[in-house]
């Protein structure tokens, strides 16, 4: 249609489209070979990372508890194996 338009023509400086249109990279790489500006609209399904980007393992895919060693804190003296967070009753002066 962009280019049915320019042949009779009609001078196009600028595309708005929707999501429909701006999710179809074909039809942005369209408009680029034409060096034709745009602003289109696109879905929230998609992501934009730099050219360069490349995957990289996460330690933790996020869901449940992570794994040991994506856990390291310092060990504070009134913990001991088993009691992580659990201060000693009797360092307290608490009768167990």
């Amino acid at each position: 249609m962009i280019d049915e338009a320019r042949s009779w023509g009609i001078d196009v400086p600028l595309v708005v489209a929707d999501a429909g249109y701006g999710d179809a990279a074909a039809f942005r790489s369209g408009l680029e070979e034409r060096n034709l500006p745009y602003a289109v609209g696109v879905s929230g399904r998609h992501s934009a990372q730099p050219a360069d980007a490349r995957p990289v393992q996460p330690t933790c895919a996020g869901t449940g508890r992570p794994p040991k060693n994506a856990l390291s804190r310092p060990v504070a003296d009134h913990e001991g194996p088993g009691r992580r967070g659990r201060p000693d009753s009797r360092s307290a002066g608490v009768l167990a």
